[in-house]
């Protein structure tokens, strides 16, 4: 049975470094370039989306729920998903793209990483509704910074059924986790969801089951916690 989500201890000095470069894109004038998921979206609703009555009914779907969140308020800077705002600094937006492609590259190239599949500014009140992403099922590996702490991912706990809440923590931390598909036993299924009072950032990579994958992802989490 796979450990649903884990702390990783981030030691490597370095590796915080390289983290630590990713904050230029919690400038006013960066992410006021990028259109806002869920700019109208208030308080109310973000507790709606992220509470146990939104659980349930989410859960409830089964296999009809197709892995996604239907909701969310951030930036997302995932090249995929990054909308700049057509109102926007023109020369920020150009700095956004370009600084994207050097941190975003050189990350995945210095630490073998593929697949970046979430880079989202969350402003406080900012939030992912609960999914659970069985329409990418893979190992998780997500990097989260937060302000001063006050926010969390919280998830389902498919062997107890009850939910689980990681209080984030001041700074940059390490979560490693496996989100099942729908064909692979319920105890794998991992629905999650977060929320933050205060700036929030998550980028995650995702590593497959294939056992090149598994030792890429090994390496990786060798490394991070190394204090050499």
């Amino acid at each position: 049975m796979k450990e649903v989500m884990k702390d990783i201890p981030i030691r490597n000095k370095e590796f915080k470094k390289m983290l630590d470069k990713f904050l230029w894109f919690t400038q006013q004038r960066v992410y006021q370039a990028v259109g806002q998921s869920g700019a109208s979206i208030d308080k109310t609703q973000a507790h709606y989306y992220t509470s146990e009555e939104y659980r349930d009914k989410i859960i409830s779907l089964g296999a009809t729920h197709d892995g996604f969140p239907d909701s969310m308020r951030g930036y997302s800077f995932q090249h995929t998903r990054m909308k700049l705002d057509p109102k926007g600094d023109l020369d920020v937006q150009q700095e956004i793209v370009k600084k994207h492609a050097e941190l975003i590259f050189g990350f995945e190239e210095e630490y073998a990483l593929k697949n970046n599949a979430l880079f989202v500014l969350y402003p406080p009140g900012g939030y992912i509704s609960w999914h659970n992403n069985a329409n990418a099922s893979a190992y998780n590996i997500i990097l989260t910074w937060s302000e001063n702490g006050n926010g969390h991912f919280s998830y389902v706990d498919p062997n107890t059924g009850k939910t689980v809440h990681m209080q984030d923590k001041p700074g940059w931390q390490c979560k490693l986790g496996f989100f099942g598909s729908y064909e692979d036993p319920k105890s794998e299924m991992c629905y999650h969801a977060a929320y933050t009072d205060c700036w929030r950032m998550t980028i995650s990579f995702i590593f497959d089951r294939s056992e090149e994958s598994q030792f890429l992802q090994e390496m990786f989490l060798e490394e991070i916690q190394s204090e050499e």
